[in-house]
């Protein structure tokens, strides 16, 4: 049986075999890689590098390369994820348990108690 990364949502697993494992990091930095070509591309009319982003299966696995959270503004004014090196090692710090995923984090002021 096969592992449909979308359904089964493994933290960090950015290659698709619903395992987080070093394999993954390897993955995040080629990713890395595409996505700079990518960007270096997106100002030049005649380049055909295509968005790596709109070849995975679906936004989840979008995320996993993104597990920063941080956003940059194209020169075109698009707004993306951004997907660099920073990211792999947050996955190497995260495959060897130094550091962990946060997720849906939300953050209020509580009124003290008079």
């Amino acid at each position: 049986a096969t592992c449909d990364p979308c359904s089964k949502q493994v933290n960090g697993d950015v290659n698709g075999d619903c395992e987080f494992t070093s394999a993954d990091i390897l993955e995040s930095s080629d990713m890395a890689d595409r996505n700079q070509d990518f960007k270096d591309c997106s100002d030049d009319a005649d380049c055909t590098v295509s968005d790596p982003l709109e070849d995975l299966a679906c936004d989840w696995l979008r995320g996993q390369y993104n597990p920063t959270q941080d956003y940059e503004v194209l020169s075109n004014g698009e707004v993306r994820p951004k997907i660099d090196l920073s990211d792999s090692y947050f996955l190497q710090l995260a495959v060897a348990k130094f550091t962990r995923f946060l997720m849906n984090f939300t953050a209020s002021q509580q009124p003290r108690d008079a």
